[in-house]
């Protein structure tokens, strides 16, 4: 999901740096797509997850299903 978000900021012309970045380019495109930040956020914790392994199976693959969602989205950014 973070390499989506930097392609469609690499495309609007912006380097993202550091993960305040990614966020901050989120909050951009998004504006009032209460979905697309949800999204976002859910990959986040999926991230979070990766290091951490405190989210159910049954939320990993639902969490895996919203990032699918969430990057097909961005590619139309693209």
């Amino acid at each position: 999901a973070a390499q989506m978000v930097k392609a469609v900021a690499a495309k609007a012309g912006k380097e993202l740096r550091s993960h305040g970045d990614l966020w901050q380019f989120v909050n951009e495109i998004a504006g009032g797509d209460r979905e697309l930040r949800r999204l976002w956020r859910t990959a986040n914790s999926l991230h979070q997850n990766f290091y951490e392994g405190w989210m159910p199976p049954e939320d990993v693959k639902y969490a895996v299903e919203d990032v699918r969602q969430f990057v097909e989205r961005l590619e139309k950014l693209l």
